[in-house]
């Protein structure tokens, strides 16, 4: 079922509901106002009869059955518009005014008998309804006034219909109402369902959404642009990945594929056989930390984030600063300053930092040290090497990036470019810059 038809049943239920509950309200009060003015009327016409009836004489020696008393002439109660009829208490009718005989039961006796309050019920006669009223006249004799209420039931099924016409009338149109009204609703919508459709078919990212008002369609299509936007920006980085590796895993292959040629057409020396095994085995390591890398910057944002867990940077840098004296036999000081405990993914934050080391180690003499500082959320590792031209600071970050100078030293470009994708994961930044005295400063931060 369409959100269309959806939106127009509901409507159409809504509005027929509230109408059927003001239909029963009303249908309610109607009847019981109808209801008063027939009992207001018997109230009057058994009034007017009761002082007649006590005006007879002799009609209290009437009361008791063997004992007629005073002879009552018909005609004496009659009314048009009613029915009157007076009983004794042996339910003996003294008198009836009226086309039809009135019922007499216990309770109408029990008033001729003992007086008491008028009680006033329904009854049905010859296939009629009446409406009856029954009160005490004198002793022993009780006066009973009914009438026709065919005409007040008429008038109440006739409500009853006109309502139930103006409900289903009233359902309709809401129902219309809400298919039309919903059709101009989804129109929107239907634009972004068809945009959805035509990107899965085209694979074209670059047609954003017109987007129109500010109510929550245009949100959803702000939102959808801001999607293919995304969409497009992680498609060109993924190219860029892509034309990058390629190119940066060319050279290697290339090498691979000439030493091994040269073994293949079988080299005598021992020495040239020595040097080509050394290359083969030099490009093999390399080509492994470039294919670790780059699965390194594929990997999800998302595993990150599912794998944090509370670390301290103090110790987390104390542990890379071991391991990168025993990886490079330098010495690598550690200064903290202001240590702080994060909810952070250790294994990035113990790759971003050994990255560091390991580019501080590349890019400064072997017999200097190198200084890594944990202060609050930034950790810096600075080395004394000669720097980083002003050209490149900007662009150290970048995936496969390399200054003129660091063309001849080995790495696949990436370690870098890996602190800084570890660093956005945890809401933070990465910094590069010189030091006065010389060498550079790398530090990368994460969010508290």
């Amino acid at each position: 079922m369409s959100l269309r038809t959806k939106w127009a049943l509901g409507l159409g239920l809504f509005v027929a509901v509230c109408i059927g509950l003001a239909s029963i309200a009303a249908n309610a009060f109607i009847g019981s106002e109808l209801r008063d003015e027939v009992d207001e009327f018997l109230w009057q016409r058994s009034a007017t009869a009761t002082q007649v009836a006590r005006g007879v004489p002799g009609m209290a020696n009437s009361g008791r059955p063997g004992h007629p008393g005073t002879q009552i002439r018909s005609g004496e109660f009659a009314q048009f518009d009613s029915v009157t009829q007076v009983i004794n208490v042996g339910g003996e009718i003294l008198i009836g005014e009226g086309d039809v005989t009135l019922p007499v039961d216990a309770s109408d006796i029990a008033i001729a008998e003992n007086g008491g309050a008028a009680v006033l019920r329904d009854v049905t006669l010859d296939g009629v309804s009446y409406r009856m009223i029954t009160i005490p006249v004198v002793d022993n004799v009780a006066l009973q006034v009914a009438r026709d209420v065919t005409a007040t039931n008429a008038v109440l099924r006739g409500v009853r219909q006109r309502l139930f016409i103006v409900g289903l009338f009233g359902s309709m149109v809401a129902a219309l109402v809400g298919w039309f009204g919903a059709g101009q609703a989804v129109r929107p919508v239907r634009r972004i369902a068809a945009a959805a459709e035509g990107v899965a078919d085209t694979l074209d990212l670059s047609a954003p959404l017109a987007v129109k008002g500010n109510d929550e369609v245009a949100q959803l299509a702000t939102s959808f642009n801001t999607m293919m936007e995304a969409l497009q920006q992680s498609r060109d980085q993924q190219h860029r990945l892509v034309m990058d590796a390629s190119h940066e895993l060319r050279t290697p292959l290339t090498s691979l594929r000439t030493n091994i040629e040269l073994l293949e057409r079988g080299i005598p020396n021992g020495e040239v056989r020595d040097r080509i095994l050394g290359n083969a085995s030099s490009e093999l390591i390399e080509l492994t930390v470039l294919v670790n890398e780059l699965v390194g910057l594929a990997t999800d944002s998302h595993v990150v984030k599912a794998s944090l867990t509370t670390v301290d940077l103090a110790m987390v840098a104390a542990a890379a600063v071991d391991r990168g004296e025993q990886r490079h036999h330098r010495q690598i000081s550690l200064h903290v300053e202001a240590p702080e405990v994060v909810k952070a993914s250790l294994d990035g934050i113990e790759r971003a930092l050994n990255n560091l080391i390991d580019n501080a180690a590349k890019f400064s003499p072997s017999d200097s040290p190198i200084d890594v500082t944990v202060n609050g959320f930034t950790i810096s590792v600075r080395d004394y090497g000669p720097g980083i031209p002003d050209a490149d600071i900007g662009f150290v970050f970048d995936r496969f990036y390399r200054s003129a100078e660091a063309r001849s030293v080995t790495g696949s470009g990436l370690g870098l470019a890996i602190v800084r994708q570890i660093a956005e994961e945890h809401g933070g930044v990465t910094s590069a810059r010189n030091h006065p005295d010389g060498g550079a400063i790398v530090s990368f931060s994460v969010s508290g």
